[in-house]
């Protein structure tokens, strides 16, 4: 039996990922890459989301989506979101440094 997932809905605008590194039991959905950003920040630095400017007001979105879409070769794309140093592999892992 496979645990049961609340609904989400993607938006076609935004941009999906699907993080490497998930067992082949679990339930693998894809997230969008903003959600991945600003849940990795409200680990790292126990910020609210909510609080926070959309993404697109910290990062390039064309340089973040090349990450994923592999149109020059980027495996990363790093930038500054408040006090943090962000930055998101490929693989959708998200690394948070700061202050």
């Amino acid at each position: 039996m496979h645990d049961v997932l609340p609904h989400s809905h993607m938006c076609p605008g935004d941009r999906y990922v699907i993080p490497d590194g998930a067992d082949e039991d679990s339930w693998i959905q894809p997230r969008a890459i903003d959600t991945l950003v600003f849940d990795a920040i409200a680990a790292a630095t126990d910020t609210d989301p909510a609080a926070l400017d959309p993404l697109a007001e910290y990062v390039d979105q064309a340089a973040l989506a090349s990450v994923f879409d592999d149109t020059d070769g980027a495996t990363e794309c790093s930038f500054t979101v408040e006090a943090y140093d962000v930055t998101v592999h490929r693989s959708g892992d998200v690394d948070v440094q700061g202050p």
